[in-house]
């Protein structure tokens, strides 16, 4: 009998600590508490998963330059497929990463890939809540190749675009990849 006793109080107490309540005849209720602080789970989107948390690209220049660039190394690891506006002739099935870019009235924006995966690189339009909806541009690519396109600003206005690095697979969710994006006025064609 002193076993027992001693096994309930024992139970009792790490029920007590636990936040459980011990009934009398010594099976657990369970007491709606609110989780620990350290039992959450944190849903917060990685930061360029969608449009609405695009990663924002500031193109840098030297000092009165009229091209501007940035060089982007990355991963597509822990991110998920959310997009597939068929921007290509290929399906875009695995993970995606969107970069959004403003580009001011007058000007083209170049991008160029170099994946470690099967690759899409599109241009989507603004806004964010229905970046899908307006492919811009897009090229899809096997493996080891490079993806280039551009989008010429022809609105008048800056112009917010997103530039999604996108799998044709859903195998290369872990791929690696180099994104260069390039802004310079839009040239001139003689008549």
């Amino acid at each position: 009998m002193a076993h027992r006793c001693a096994a309930l109080f024992l139970l009792a107490t790490v029920a007590a600590a636990c936040g459980d309540n011990l009934a009398a005849d010594g099976a657990i209720e369970l007491l709606d508490a609110a989780p620990s602080s350290d039992a959450t789970v944190d849903t917060t989107p990685l930061a360029g998963e969608r449009c609405d948390d695009a990663q924002p690209v500031t193109l840098r220049g030297v000092s009165g330059a009229t091209t501007l660039s940035a060089t982007i190394l990355a991963s597509l690891g822990g991110y998920h497929a959310d997009y597939a506006p068929h921007c290509t002739t290929q399906d875009e099935l695995g993970a995606d990463r969107v970069y959004r870019v403003t580009i001011p009235a007058g000007h083209r924006l170049d991008a160029k890939l170099s994946p470690t995966f099967p690759a899409a690189l599109y241009v989507l339009a603004g806004p964010a809540a229905s970046c899908a909806a307006a492919c811009l541009a897009g090229e899809a690519i096997a493996a080891t190749d490079q993806a280039f396109l551009s989008h010429d600003n022809t609105t008048g206005a800056p112009e917010d675009v997103f530039v999604v690095v996108d799998t044709v697979t859903e195998l290369a969710a872990q791929g690696d990849f180099r994104l260069a994006l390039r802004q310079s006025p839009t040239p001139v064609v003689a008549p």
